[in-house]
């Protein structure tokens, strides 16, 4: 199969009814109550005739690159998941879906596509193309995509650099055809949804105490007592960002202070729009280059192969 040959046959599915999940460790992460339980019930009502394959490191060698060698022996799961859930789509096909990724309906209509992944939030990014969602991502075995993810993920690693996924996939999809936001189709058969198909809830806006940042997403008893008001009608499914292995690690910006102050600063709305209005301007425009290039260089300079590590015991 070449990349030419991918194309959407509406009359035949071509994904395989196989739903990936990774999960390292012994854990049974569906064993206690809560989201993530409720997210597997939801897959068994909604895909019930999907194999429901786990991915650990008893059915994939970890020691097989180095990207999933080191974050294995760290237990940076989900920086292993990353790279899993491409080896498994590149491998066998089907649908890899996130433990804490929620199904609200069946999935046919989505296997007539030779790849499909979604939106995030696309207010969290005004006037940008948002980054895709991972957490619910589909295809038919030996797709370039996943394939370039994967070696992606390893070369980043080998030179030391930072490897965002959701940021390069939006990148290597930009080589891909990909210059707006909204649903379409692009080179290889890929289909892109809007951020409702997948990612219609955002903890860190619509959750109180979820607002501060990253290392605030709220508790489980917050997530089961919100309900479904935030779950668009259209969806497939919600991504409730439970983050489970987040209680193995703590999140490290790998920067100087001074850095991580300005990415900070960057997130804020007020900066983004006012960034939006003056690239209008040729002057503002011809200075801020040298800043990008100079803040290239020090991120290059200063960032180490995750940005993650282990909490202390």
């Amino acid at each position: 199969m070449t990349e030419s040959n991918f194309s959407v046959e509406k009359e035949r599915e071509q994904i395989p009814r196989i739903l990936h999940y990774f999960w390292g460790g012994d854990k049974d992460p569906f064993s206690s109550p809560g989201i993530m339980r409720t997210c597997y019930e939801s897959w068994k009502k909604f895909a019930p005739d999907f194999e429901i394959k786990r991915w650990d490191e008893s059915n994939f060698d970890m020691g097989s690159t180095k990207f999933t060698q080191y974050h294995f022996n760290k237990k940076l799961w989900a920086m292993v998941s990353d790279y899993i859930r491409f080896y498994a789509l590149y491998t066998e096909g089907g649908i890899y879906v996130d433990t804490d990724q929620e199904i609200c309906r069946p999935l046919d209509d989505l296997l007539v596509y030779p790849f499909f992944t979604g939106f995030e939030n696309p207010l969290c990014t005004p006037g940008e193309i948002p980054t895709l969602g991972l957490g619910f991502v589909g295809s038919v075995p030996a797709h370039p995509f996943s394939k370039q993810m994967m070696e992606g993920m390893e070369r980043d690693f080998l030179r030391k650099r930072v490897y965002m996924v959701t940021v390069r996939s939006r990148e290597l999809l930009k080589e891909k055809g990909l210059t707006r936001y909204g649903e379409q189709n692009i080179s290889d058969g890929i289909h892109l949804f809007p951020y409702e198909a997948f990612y219609s809830f955002d903890p860190l806006l619509q959750l109180e105490g979820a607002k501060k940042g990253i290392q605030d997403y709220p508790s489980e008893e917050a997530f089961m007592a919100a309900g479904r008001p935030f779950i668009d009608p259209s969806a497939y499914a919600v991504h409730w960002y439970r983050g489970g292995w987040r209680d193995s690690v703590d999140f490290v910006y790998p920067y100087p202070w001074y850095q991580e102050w300005w990415y900070r600063f960057r997130r804020l709305s007020f900066y983004r729009h006012v960034d939006g209005f003056l690239k209008h301007f040729s002057l503002y425009r011809r200075i801020k280059e040298p800043i990008h290039k100079l803040r290239i260089w020090m991120e290059k300079r200063n960032s180490g192969p995750t940005i993650m590590r282990p909490k202390k015991k």
